[in-house]
C-alpha cells in the first residue's frame, strides 16, 4: 500500500472524530489503525520517513480546508458559534497534526521544514462576532487549523539535530516583531532560543521501558516468584532473564522483541504457563479488599509482561484468563479507584488490537458484566479501537457472543485419570461441579487429582467460574433488551438464544412475543411447546419476528393471567417480567408537562444509591453532586434520555423532579410524548432507587436530620414496587400456614398474633403495633440472609422476603424468646 493510500485510510478514520471524542476517549496516534500498521510493519529507523510523508500530505489538506473555510466566510463577519461549528467538523485533522509532528520531525529536510512553517505563516484573517454578537474582531484562521503552540515545539525538536535555515527564521522574526504569541511568556522564551538558532540543552534519551522500575536478575529480586511454580520453563533463571529483558524495551512494539526473547518463550509449555498466570491471579485476589502487591512497583511490571506473554503464546484459554485479570484490575477500591490501571490497560490494549472476533467478544462480555464507570469508559475506548482495527460491528456481534462453554445437554465433562468431573447447568442461576469415579459420585474433590493434575485442575475450575459469570451476565443483558429495542427473525433467535446450550437456561422461563403479518402471539415455553397464559398451545412461530414481552404492551387481564400461571406452576423467572411494575403517565404529570414530581422529596443513602444507579447503567457518581450533574440514563435506541434532580451531601441525597429529553435534539419532552416502555422502565428504575436506598427502610433512626421523613415513610402511600409486593403477598397467603391470621389492607399486611396485632408496611417492611401504632423494631440477622419462606416467582426483592419472614414470626408472638422484641411487645 502506498503512503498516499495509507494516509487516505488514516483520514477516513480521523475525519468523523470530533474534539469531544479525543478528550473523552483519550485517543492518540497509537489508537489509529494505520499508525498501528506502521508500528507493526515498519522498522523503527524507517518510520520517520513514513510519518513525514503523512505530515506533508496533512499540511496540504489543512491548507486546502483553511482556504475553503475562508472562501465560504467571505468578507462579512461570521458569528462566533458558527465558526466553531465549522471547526468541529475538522478537529480530527487538527489533533492528527499534533500527533504526527514529533514522529516526523527527524526526517524533515530544509525545504520540507520551510513548507510546513509557511503554512503557519500565511496570514488568513476573517471577521468574527463575539459570543454576545456585539463586537467584531479580526481572527487568524491559522490559529484554528494549526495551533500556534505547536510551531515552537516543532522548531525546537528540529534544532536538536539541525540548524534552522534563514528562510524559516526571517518570517518567524517578522511574526515575532508583530506580536506573535506575545501573551505567553513560556513561548517567548522558546522563540528567543529558536531565533538565536542555538540548539536547546540536550535532553537525555528516554529509556524505552514500560516503567521506571527495571526487573533485575539478582536472585534476591525474584522473591515474589518463589511461591509460584514455573513448571512451564526448564530453568527458572531463563524466565528471570526474559522478564528483565522485556522490562527494558517496549515489548508491545514488534521490532523491540528480539529473536532470542521469542525463542525462550517458544519453549514454554502453554498449559503450564496458563496455570502459572491463574496462580498469580488467585494470589492477587487474596488481598482482603486492599491493593495486592502484584499491582505495585516491580511486581506490576512483571504482571504486565506475564499477560503479554500469555497473548504472544496464543494459549487456548488466553481470552478467559485475560477476562478475569481485567475484571480484577478494574475492581474499585474504596477511596483509591481502580485496583490497577497499569496492568488493566495492557489487557485491554491486547484485546482491542488483537484484530480477532474473540478479542471483540471478550471486550463485549466485560462490558455486559461490569458496571464500574471507570471500567466502562476504558471498555468503550477499547471497543472503539477494536472496531477500527478489526472492521467488526460490536452492535451486530453483541447478540451472538455467548460461549456455549462446551455444554452438551447442560453438561460438560473432563477426565482426570481415573476420575471424571462434570459441570452441570440446571437453571439460570444453578451451576454445579461434581466428581465421580467408576460412575460412583464423590463428596469432595479427590486429593489424587490435586496432586497429579494441578495445572489442568486450575483451568477446569476457571472454566466453572466462567460459566457462572456468563450466566449472570446473560441475565443482565437480556433484561436490557427492552432498552435496546432488540428484535430478531425467529430462526436467528432460535439458534443463538432458545437452542443455545447456555443461554436457553435464561431464555426459556421468559415470555416472548412473536409477530407475523401484523398479528402478535405471546407465549412461554412449557413442557416442550409454546403456550399462552391459559396453557393452550399457540401456532408454530417460525417465520415471525421475536421480541421480549413487556407487561406495558399487554392488558391487565393478560398480565394477571401470566402471573397466576407462574405462581401455580412455581415457575421462577430470571428477573421480574410478568410481575414487572408498569408506570403510566398521570394527570398530574400531564399538567406539569415536561417534568414529574412523582418521586420527589425522598431521602436516599447516597453511596448506596450510587452503587445501584451504576449497576442499572445510569451515569452518576458522588462527584456529580458538586458539579451539578443529575443522574441520567441514555437510551440511544429510543433517542431519549431520562434524568432526575438530586441534591444533598455525600451521606444523604434528596430526590427531585424527573425529566426526559430527546438525545438528538436535546429538547425537553412532554411526559405524554415519551414512549410508554421508556417511561415505564425509567420510572421503574427510579422507584427501585427509592425503594432500596431510602432511609425509610432503616429499622431505627436516631438522627434529628430527616426524622420526619423516616417517621412518615412507614405510613406513606405505596410506590409501584410496593404495590407489586402487596399483590404477590396476597396471592401467596393462601399457601401459607398463617393465612388465617393475616389480612391484606391498602398499605399493610395485618398479622393477628396471640399477644398483639401488627401492621407490616409493604413499602418499608416496618412494623406498627395496634391499638396505638407503637413502632416495633426487629433487626434481621443479615449474616443469615433472607430466605423466602415460600416460593417467589422472581428474585431480587429483599423487602418482600423480609415482610413474609416478619409475618411468620409475629403470627406466633407467644413463642418469641428474644427479650428485646418481647419488651417492646409487652410495653403498654
Amino acid at each position: 500500500m502506498t503512503t498516499a493510500a495509507l494516509f487516505q485510510q488514516l483520514l477516513e478514520e480521523v475525519l468523523p472524530l470530533r474534539n469531544t471524542d479525543f478528550s473523552e476517549n483519550h485517543l492518540s496516534y497509537d489508537h489509529l489503525s494505520v499508525m498501528r500498521w506502521v508500528r507493526k510493519n515498519i522498522a523503527p529507523g524507517a518510520r520517520p520517513v513514513v510519518y513525514k510523508d503523512f505530515l506533508l500530505l496533512l499540511i496540504d489538506r489543512l491548507v486546502a480546508e483553511r482556504d475553503q473555510v475562508r472562501s465560504a466566510i467571505g468578507t462579512q463577519p461570521i458569528p462566533w458559534h458558527r465558526l466553531h461549528q465549522m471547526m468541529d467538523e475538522r478537529h480530527g485533522l487538527c489533533h492528527l497534526l499534533g500527533h504526527l509532528q514529533p514522529l516526523a520531525v527527524d526526517a524533515l529536510d530544509e525545504q520540507e521544514l520551510a513548507k510546513v512553517v509557511r503554512a503557519w505563516m500565511d496570514p488568513t484573517t476573517i471577521l468574527v462576532k463575539d459570543r454576545w454578537n456585539v463586537e467584531v474582531q479580526e481572527q487568524d484562521l491559522n490559529e484554528e487549523f494549526f495551533s500556534w503552540w505547536l510551531l515552537p515545539r516543532l522548531l525546537m525538536a528540529y534544532q536538536r539535530k539541525h540548524r534552522i535555515p534563514e528562510a524559516v527564521l526571517a518570517p518567524l522574526q517578522a511574526k515575532r516583531d508583530a506580536g506573535f504569541l506575545q501573551n505567553s511568556s513560556i513561548f517567548q522564551e522558546e522563540l528567543d532560543r529558536i531565533l538565536r538558532n542555538e540548539p536547546p540543552e540536550e535532553v537525555p534519551a528516554e529509556k524505552r521501558t514500560l516503567s521506571a522500575t527495571t526487573l533485575a536478575t539478582d536472585k534476591k529480586k525474584w522473591k515474589f516468584l518463589q511461591d509460584h511454580s514455573l513448571g512451564f520453563v526448564a530453568k527458572r533463571e531463563d524466565f528471570h532473564a526474559l522478564l528483565e529483558s522485556l522490562s527494558q524495551v517496549d515489548y508491545k512494539d514488534h521490532f523491540c522483541v528480539t529473536a532470542e526473547m521469542r525463542a525462550v518463550m517458544a519453549g514454554f509449555d502453554k498449559a503450564q504457563y496458563e496455570a502459572f498466570v491463574l496462580d498469580v491471579h488467585a494470589d492477587s485476589c487474596a488481598d482482603g479488599g486492599k491493593r495486592s502487591p502484584w499491582f505495585v512497583s516491580e511486581r506490576a511490571v512483571a504482571y504486565q509482561i506475564f499477560v503479554w506473554i500469555l497473548f504472544e503464546l496464543q494459549t487456548p484459554n488466553r481470552y478467559s484468563i485475560l477476562t478475569k485479570i481485567a475484571e480484577k484490575c478494574f475492581t474499585k477500591i474504596s477511596g483509591s479507584g481502580a485496583t490497577s490501571r497499569q496492568v488493566g490497560d495492557v489487557v485491554l490494549k491486547l484485546l482491542s488490537e488483537s484484530e480477532t472476533v474473540q478479542g471483540m467478544i471478550t471486550l463485549l462480555k466485560l462490558k455486559s458484566r461490569n458496571k464500574y464507570p471507570v471500567f466502562l469508559e476504558a471498555l468503550q475506548v477499547a471497543i472503539a479501537v477494536a472496531t477500527r482495527y478489526s472492521g467488526l460491528d460490536p452492535v451486530a456481534m453483541e447478540d451472538y457472543m455467548v460461549s456455549d462453554g462446551g455444554l452438551v445437554e447442560g453438561v460438560v465433562r473432563q477426565p482426570f485419570g481415573d476420575y471424571v468431573s462434570e459441570i452441570r447447568v440446571t437453571g439460570y442461576d444453578a451451576v454445579e461441579l461434581t466428581w465421580t469415579k467408576d460412575g460412583l459420585p464423590l463428596k469432595t474433590e479427590p486429593a489424587a487429582v490435586k496432586n497429579s493434575f494441578a495445572a489442568a485442575l486450575k483451568l477446569w475450575k476457571s472454566h466453572f467460574n466462567d460459566l457462572k459469570k456468563e450466566l449472570s451476565g446473560l441475565r443482565m443483558r437480556i433484561e436490557n433488551f427492552w432498552r435496546g429495542q432488540k428484535s430478531w427473525e425467529f430462526e436467528v433467535w432460535k439458534q443463538y438464544f432458545f437452542d443455545h446450550p447456555l443461554a436457553q437456561h435464561v431464555v426459556r422461563p421468559l415470555i416472548w412475543r412473536f409477530e407475523r403479518d401484523g398479528q402478535t402471539q405471546d407465549a412461554l415455553w412449557l413442557d416442550g411447546r409454546w403456550v399462552d397464559p391459559a396453557r393452550q398451545p399457540i401456532g408454530d412461530p417460525s417465520g415471525s419476528v421475536v421480541t421480549l414481552w413487556h407487561p406495558s404492551a399487554a392488558s391487565v387481564a393478560e398480565v394477571v393471567a401470566w402471573r397466576t400461571m407462574l405462581l401455580e406452576l412455581e415457575i421462577r423467572q430470571p428477573f421480574k417480567q410478568a410481575y414487572r411494575e408498569v408506570y403510566l403517565v398521570t394527570e398530574a404529570e400531564v399538567a406539569t408537562a415536561t417534568y414529574s414530581n412523582r418521586f420527589a422529596g425522598h431521602v436516599l443513602q447516597h453511596h448506596k444509591f450510587v452503587a445501584l444507579a451504576q449497576q442499572r447503567l445510569w451515569k452518576y457518581s458522588v462527584s456529580h453532586l458538586y458539579s451539578g450533574e443529575w443522574p441520567s440514563l441514555e437510551l440511544p435506541a429510543h433517542d431519549v434520555a431520562c434524568s432526575f434532580e438530586l441534591s444533598g451531601d455525600t451521606q444523604y441525597a434528596t430526590t427531585g423532579a424527573v425529566h426526559f429529553r430527546g438525545l438528538s435534539g436535546h429538547q425537553a419532552l412532554r411526559m405524554e410524548a415519551v414512549p410508554s416502555l421508556v417511561f415505564s422502565e425509567s420510572m421503574r428504575d427510579i422507584d427501585l432507587f427509592v425503594s432500596v436506598c431510602t432511609i425509610g427502610l432503616a429499622e431505627q433512626w436516631e438522627e434529628v436530620q430527616h426524622q420526619g421523613y423516616w417517621s412518615g415513610y412507614s405510613t406513606d402511600a405505596l410506590t409501584e414496587v410496593a404495590k407489586t409486593r402487596r399483590e404477590v403477598i396476597q396471592a401467596l397467603l393462601p399457601k401459607m400456614r398463617i393465612h388465617d391470621r393475616c389480612t391484606v389492607t391498602d398499605k399493610y399486611l395485618v398479622v393477628q398474633g396471640a399477644v398483639r396485632t401488627y401492621k407490616i408496611h409493604f413499602g418499608s417492611g416496618n412494623i406498627l403495633m395496634e391499638p396505638n401504632d407503637q413502632y416495633l423494631c426487629i433487626i434481621p440477622d443479615r449474616g443469615k440472609g433472607l430466605e423466602p419462606p415460600v416460593f417467589l416467582p422472581f428474585e431480587g426483592d429483599a423487602t418482600l422476603s423480609l415482610v413474609l419472614s416478619k409475618a411468620i414470626l409475629l403470627a406466633a408472638d407467644d413463642q418469641i424468646k428474644d427479650q428485646v422484641i418481647l419488651r417492646q411487645i409487652h410495653r403498654a
